[in-house]
């Protein structure tokens, strides 16, 4: 048992990586949402900036436009937010398992 609940060599021992707690599976989730809704966006921008371009040349700045670019940014923002609660969750799952000592300084 040097790192924690066994080395990883042992068949049917725990591995971080195979087994993911509640707490990280509901990240994960909304994560995926995240990445739906942007894609969405993202595709809508990709749209009007080529109709723009087929019917006015280059695309220019419409209100639609900069209202979709900032819903783009909000989901970024908040992908970089659950994404610092997935790593927490894993954090937390890898001291939960004995693969990694306590911070005493974090989960507290």
């Amino acid at each position: 048992m040097a790192n924690g609940c066994c080395d990883g060599e042992r068949e049917g021992c725990c591995q971080p990586k195979d087994i993911l707690t509640i707490e990280e599976e509901s990240v994960l989730e909304k994560m995926r949402e995240l990445r739906l809704q942007a894609l969405v966006v993202t595709e809508k921008i990709i749209g009007i900036k080529k109709d723009f371009k087929r019917v006015f040349g280059d695309p220019e700045e419409t209100f639609e436009l900069k209202e979709l670019q900032s819903k783009l940014d909000f989901l970024r923002e908040q992908w970089a937010e659950w994404e610092r609660k997935l790593d927490y969750a894993t954090e937390k799952k890898l001291i939960d398992l004995g693969h990694k000592p306590p911070d005493p300084n974090r989960f507290t």
